[in-house]
């Protein structure tokens, strides 16, 4: 995916195409009795002025259009007490058949545990393709590195699928209760900042549980984020070395990382900052959800 537009959010609703499900038929191919075609509509955008097939669906489909999830976001981003919708950005793949909204919820809904300001930031995903139900959540955004620290209380319960009779409302419910715990999450990063963790608890941690979770490699860029404060690629060849001892160059300094971790909270954004440069944007969601379990997992001895 890449950035399609950046600005307010009246102005997004211009940047968004429309689908549209068609019998094969309908198109000039053999009838099919189990799917119909999805198609971009052309736009003033559309390089081409034919229709453009992006997905093979079954026939009981339905496709959400993109206006209308936004539109859903930003009824719902309205109705949070004291909120305000800021520039919306939108990411989406070449024929914007998947797509990622982002908004931060305004000034009342930041917190700094570490000094460096963090915002509330709800992001929706949607695909018309067959490939994925329609996502949403909020999560903390920290500015500092565009990291994303996940409210995880009911991240994961906040989506529906392509189906007749799917009604968006169902996929913004479970946000009010987020927004309703939110106080107990601030509170928990705030004890995460005064949590000391040892370097041979993080050692074993990597090594442990973040390697058996996610994989040897992105255990050792945790590793050296949190000892260098850098990211960091390998240098062959690879050896069956546990992550902690890989060989490795550092490449970039992770912005706003420290040079050395010393809490349970530089952890968590080591764990994040890898999570959230994974190529698929799918997959860093599901790396994201592993941050809190994760943490739960480091032990003292």
């Amino acid at each position: 995916m890449v950035e399609k537009y950046s600005g307010p959010a009246d102005g997004a609703f211009g940047f968004l195409p429309t689908f549209d499900k068609l019998p094969p038929e309908d198109l000039r191919l053999g009838a099919n009795t189990n799917f119909d075609l999805v198609v971009r509509r052309p736009d003033s955008t559309s390089k081409n002025p034919a229709p453009i097939p992006v997905g093979m669906v079954s026939k009981t489909y339905r496709v959400i259009q993109h206006s209308e999830v936004l539109a859903s976001a930003l009824e719902f981003v309205r109705k949070v007490p004291n909120s305000q919708v800021g520039d919306v950005k939108i990411h989406a793949t070449e024929n914007g058949e998947r797509i990622m909204f982002e908004m931060m919820l305004g000034a009342s809904y930041t917190t700094s545990p570490d000094g460096h300001e963090m915002g509330l930031r709800l992001v929706c995903r949607n695909s018309v393709d067959g490939t994925s139900a329609v996502r949403s959540h909020l999560g903390w955004f920290r500015f500092v590195c565009s990291n994303g620290m996940v409210v995880g209380v009911t991240l994961g319960k906040s989506r529906i699928t392509h189906k007749v009779g799917a009604d968006l409302i169902e996929l913004f419910a479970p946000l009010t209760k987020q927004v309703a715990v939110l106080g107990r999450e601030q509170a928990t990063l705030a004890r995460w900042t005064s949590r000391r963790v040892s370097e041979s608890t993080i050692r074993r941690w990597v090594d442990g549980p973040v390697a058996k979770k996610w994989n040897s490699l992105s255990a050792a860029r945790v590793w050296h984020i949190c000892q260098t404060g850098a990211d960091v690629r390998f240098i062959p060849p690879f050896e069956k070395l546990k992550p902690s001892l890989r060989k490795v160059e550092p490449i970039s300094i992770v912005p706003g990382s420290p040079a050395r971790a010393e809490t349970i909270y530089d952890l968590a954004q080591a764990l994040s900052y890898v999570a959230s440069r994974r190529h698929d944007i799918e997959e860093a969601e599901l790396f994201q959800r592993d941050i809190g379990p994760l943490l739960d997992r480091i032990r003292e001895n």
